[in-house]
């Protein structure tokens, strides 16, 4: 009898519901991805770039509020970046957007939970290169989706770990005026599935 007590306590505490909660993540992030167009001379020598996206390491301030049923809103709210040619960067919401994590409404100590946004601005805008002269493009829109998981370390400390595997950005290329009056305008964009980044930090859920 008491056996069964116990066990049905242990199962009950597995499956009480998580209550929407205020939560300060830091973390560590780590981001691959770089693309490129090439200008040329004559010779075959390239002179200059234009840089889509650039490989950095850095580390993050996060807000996420959640869940609400399955789901929970993520902001990163500043990022320090250090790039691969040695330029470093502080930005304040680095990514005007919002993550979207839908994760198991419950107080399980191990929980895996997938993620997805839409953010504007760019990864890449101070990364600034001479051998050849590279000119960054501010980015228009990136669509980002992965999975992740999160450990409860405490009632409110958990530790998570997350990747990215899709990636979907846009890149604004101005417009081109001609002499009779006729404009256009264009876009860059680049895609990819894969192993396209990731994070690991920690999450420390606040008192309301």
């Amino acid at each position: 009898m008491f056996k069964n007590a116990a066990l049905i306590c242990l199962v009950g505490t597995g499956l009480a519901v998580a209550g929407p909660a205020m939560r300060i993540g830091t973390k560590a992030t780590w981001r691959p991805d770089y693309g490129f167009s090439g200008y040329y001379d004559t010779t075959g020598k390239e002179v200059a770039r234009v840089s889509y996206g650039a490989p950095f390491v850095g580390a993050t301030i996060e807000a996420c509020y959640g869940p609400v049923y399955w789901f929970s809103g993520r902001l990163d709210l500043a990022q320090f970046q250090i790039f691969t040619n040695g330029v470093t960067a502080f930005k304040l919401f680095p990514m005007l957007g919002l993550d979207i994590l839908v994760e198991p409404p419950l107080n399980w100590r191990l929980k895996p939970y997938l993620w997805g946004g839409a953010r504007i601005t760019s990864y890449s805008d101070v990364f600034v290169d001479n051998n050849p002269p590279t000119f960054p493009r501010d980015s228009e829109m990136h669509y980002r989706a992965g999975i992740g998981m999160n450990f409860k370390l405490t009632p409110r400390l958990e530790l998570f770990g997350e990747t990215q595997f899709f990636a979907d950005d846009t890149w604004w290329e101005g417009v081109t005026v001609f002499p009779d009056g006729f404009w256009f305008g264009s876009w860059s964009g680049i895609q990819g599935l894969g192993f396209c980044g990731a994070e690991l930090g920690v999450r420390l859920l606040i008192p309301q």
